[in-house]
């Protein structure tokens, strides 16, 4: 019954979701590693120290464990072959075609309706050269300061300059992509496909330019098995990366990354880190919001910590970042 098997890394939200489908009593133990199949049947048997996933397939399994025998229903779309590649933070990069600018930010404010100030006069120049790693506690503004970078929403007053263009959120996308800390909140297309193109597309660049975009995107991150899979019927983990892809195809010279790597394993941590430390060493703007300083530790950066709507700007420590 058993075609081919290859080694998916997990992380605790894949855990959570193998214990909703099959009942967190039959998960026996926390596995290192989860094996997904290809198979040419809805049967299969085989005897396992740990409990196995089979993501987007209708399979009955069958898990002998010592003594016990379990047997678990996966629902599924019956028949699809799934393969997960890991993320490649090696792969090729799409390559630039337009400079990238300094973003500078004066007198910049906004509260939500009549609340309080969440950002106040804030003044700041974020610069290409090194990444900047967007600080501060939960509720200080930092996701406010990247919706209204990326153009999702206008402050309240005040102004931002990029490239002599005053106020750019009144053009979207225009400058800066933006990944969003909960990639259910961003993904809007029926397959992985669709959420590539779509920010690729969305600057009326020629067909060449979309398609490089694309499979650059698809390589970092792992996506060509997946290709034509609806975005919300994969986990989290992998929801996650057709996110982050999908910022990154959008090909601006701004890119935003909300907790890119919330869901993902210490491996593909990796990988992103050194997949943006190689885009901005090309020239690529990127800010990043992580509470996960293990992974902000692998990047050259500037550190800007968001203290009650305000911005103070630390340099790096010499000795960080020579991974």
């Amino acid at each position: 019954m058993v075609a081919k098997e290859t080694a998916l890394q997990t992380d605790d939200i894949l855990l959570e979701e193998l214990r909703d489908i099959v009942g967190a009593e039959n998960v026996l133990s926390e596995p290192e590693e989860l094996l997904v199949y290809e198979c040419d049947g809805f049967t299969i048997e085989k005897s396992i120290p740990d409990v196995v996933v089979f993501p987007n397939m209708s399979v009955t399994l069958t898990v002998d464990v010592g003594d016990d025998e379990r047997v678990f229903l996966v629902p599924a779309h019956e028949g699809e072959r799934v393969r997960f590649s890991c993320i490649d933070g090696d792969a090729p990069l799409p390559g630039h075609s337009e400079d990238v600018s300094d973003i500078t930010m004066s007198d910049l404010c906004h509260r939500y309706g009549r609340g309080p100030w969440v950002l106040d006069d804030l003044h700041l120049r974020l610069q290409p050269s090194t990444i900047v790693h967007l600080a501060g506690e939960n509720g200080a503004g930092k996701s406010t300061l990247a919706k209204i970078l990326v153009g999702a929403t206008a402050p309240s007053a005040g102004c931002i300059y990029y490239d002599s263009m005053i106020n750019p959120w009144r053009r979207p996308g225009r400058f800066a992509a933006y990944h969003f800390q909960n990639p259910d909140t961003q993904l809007f297309r029926s397959s992985v496909r669709g959420e590539l193109l779509a920010g690729a597309r969305v600057r009326g660049r020629d067909a060449k330019r979309v398609d490089e975009l694309v499979n650059s995107a698809m390589q970092v991150f792992g996506l060509a098995a997946v290709l034509n899979t609806h975005p919300l019927e994969l986990p989290f983990s992998m929801r996650k990366r057709v996110a982050m892809a999908a910022t990154v195809a959008c090909g601006t010279p701004w890119l935003i990354m909300d907790e890119p790597t919330l869901g993902q394993d210490d491996e593909a941590a990796d990988q992103i880190a050194r997949y943006l430390r190689r885009l901005s060493a090309a020239g690529t703007g990127v800010i990043v919001i992580s509470h996960s300083q293990s992974f902000v530790d692998q990047l050259p950066h500037q550190r800007v910590v968001l203290v009650q709507g305000k911005a103070e700007a630390q340099e790096p420590d010499a000795n960080e970042c020579q991974r």
